[in-house]
């Protein structure tokens, strides 16, 4: 549930292009005095709303800033059965200023309105990501003609399910299992598509920090970094820690893209029974290599920020 941009070079507009690059158990019962760990848990029929705000700024050498918010609710609900879990993310809302004034996007309405459907195992692993099927096709039908091109590379079904895979796993899939005590941390990979049809991927350091009492629940503090390097990934979680972080979960090395880099960091409150995010806050700076007119490298500076929050629930209904 991520988004396009456009190069305003030519008839170019690098917001649609870069926006469309870019842009979320019940396991067998436990020994009596085992260790807590992170579990997809929610109650059959359990439901949440939640909102997403984010304001981006595009930099281009050449051009005004070019400054967009993008506000979006989704509804999620679970259904448990004998073989695991289906989440539905439908979105309930979007809207999208350009330097403070409504604007009509109808690339990114079909994005951002897009049905999804996550299918877990009993453990709650994801196991598949369905309804993107029709994004592409919607998008070229809507889309201008000379952003249409390099739609296929952002807005394929199978690059926009490796995506969101990969954004699940950070988020959510790759706590599961791992204890849920302060000083645990994990690393996982990030993509971005590019609209010349390269995968950009980076790596999300993670770490537990500590407890936040939050009415009735005890909530994780997660506070999380973005990167490039690997040889960094220990200093980045320590630095979040502010102590020593045994890592539990290293992804394989990602390959350069030249020109490509990220930086940022975040916090998110998650309910570690049920792994359901109350709320997040995150920054991050991405320079993106993309190509002018005329086939020389252009990067743009793209400047994120982004807040999500419940707006309703969670709520549970034994079915």
């Amino acid at each position: 549930m991520i988004a396009p941009y456009q190069l305003k070079m030519g008839a170019l507009t690098a917001s649609l292009l870069i926006a469309a690059a870019l842009g979320a158990c019940q396991p067998a019962a436990a020994e009596e005095n085992t260790q807590p760990v992170f579990r997809f848990a929610p109650a059959n029929g359990t439901t949440w709303t939640e909102e997403s705000t984010s304001r981006r700024t595009l930099l281009a050498a050449g051009l005004d800033p070019d400054e967009e918010t993008l506000k979006v609710r989704i509804r999620y609900s679970v259904t448990r059965s004998d073989t695991g879990y289906v989440v539905v993310a439908d979105p309930s809302g979007f809207e999208m200023t350009r330097a403070g004034k409504p604007v009509a996007d109808p690339v990114q309405q079909v994005v951002n309105t897009t049905r999804v459907t996550y299918r877990l195992d009993m453990e709650g692993r994801l196991q598949s990501i369905e309804g993107y099927g029709s994004v592409l096709d919607a998008a070229l039908r809507v889309a201008p003609k000379e952003m249409a091109r390099s739609l296929p590379a952002t807005l394929g079904e199978k690059v926009l399910q490796e995506k969101e895979t990969s954004a699940w796993r950070a988020r959510i899939g790759d706590a599961i299992g791992l204890p849920a005590e302060p000083g645990t941390g994990w690393v996982s990979e990030g993509v971005t598509p590019l609209p010349d049809g390269r995968q950009a991927r980076y790596y999300v350091v993670t770490v537990f920090t500590g407890w936040h009492q939050q009415g009735d629940r005890k909530l994780a503090r997660l506070k999380f970094t973005f990167g490039t390097d690997t040889g960094k990934l220990q200093a980045q979680a320590n630095d979040l820690a502010r102590d020593t972080v045994r890592l539990r979960l290293r992804p394989r090395p990602v390959s350069e893209v030249p020109g490509f880099s990220i930086s940022g960091s975040g916090e998110r409150l998650v309910d570690p029974e049920t792994m359901i995010v109350h709320s997040e806050k995150s920054s991050r700076t991405i320079q993106i290599p993309l190509r002018g007119p005329k086939g020389q490298e252009m990067p743009v500076v793209l400047q994120e920020t982004r807040e999500t929050r419940l707006v309703a629930g969670p709520s549970e209904e034994q079915k």
